[in-house]
């Protein structure tokens, strides 16, 4: 048994010694779809965006690990729906701050990613509810949602154009709610 935990100390030792690591911020343009809600009518709002910063420590020639800290502003989502005498209306905005572990397979310049990790998710919207009962019209508006932690998992694809840039393209999950489609760009130092 301590045979082979010093081999596998040594392993990570080794490992460790032998990465290439880099420090790297990012920036990309995102658009997020939300999941469809029954009797309501979704109309997603504008562009989203997300910056990162992080280090990638590349232990092969194929393979790579990055630890990052993101912001992502996902785009926002209006639902509608109109029941006869009821109609409903939510404005929904979703931003987050993501923790990320990004393991990557590179493929020469080319590189394949999944990154997973934890984020806090911050929800601002409201519903607006009217009705009309005999004659007379009832509004009622609140706020219903809450902030809390999730889970973010994604697949991404990148090239690195030079040994310093790299474009990217990915979607990610950030809610159950809503998935994200991403294209931007990352700078190595």
């Amino acid at each position: 048994m301590k045979k082979i935990a010093l081999t596998v100390l040594i392993s990570v030792i080794s490992a460790s010694a032998m990465a290439e690591g880099n420090f790297y911020v990012g920036a990309d343009i995102a658009k997020s779809n939300y999941d469809a809600i029954t009797n309501f009518k979704a109309k997603n709002k504008g562009m989203g965006f997300a910056v990162q910063g992080g280090y990638e420590a590349r232990t092969s020639e194929y393979f790579a690990l990055g630890a990052e800290v993101e912001y992502l502003k996902q785009s926002g989502v209006e639902y509608s729906a109109n029941m006869g005498s009821i109609s409903a209306k939510s404005d929904i905005n979703v931003s987050s701050v993501n923790f990320n572990l990004k393991p990557k397979l590179y493929l020469g310049n080319l590189y394949l990613a999944t990154p997973v990790g934890g984020a806090y998710v911050m929800v601002d919207g409201k519903v607006d509810v009217s009705a009309k009962i005999m004659g007379q019209t009832i509004k009622v508006s609140q706020k219903p949602f809450s902030d809390g932690f999730g889970l973010t998992y994604g697949a991404e694809i990148g090239y690195d154009i030079m040994e310093q840039f790299t474009v990217k393209a990915g979607a990610k999950k950030v809610i159950a709610e809503s998935t994200t489609f991403y294209a931007g760009v990352g700078y190595k130092f």
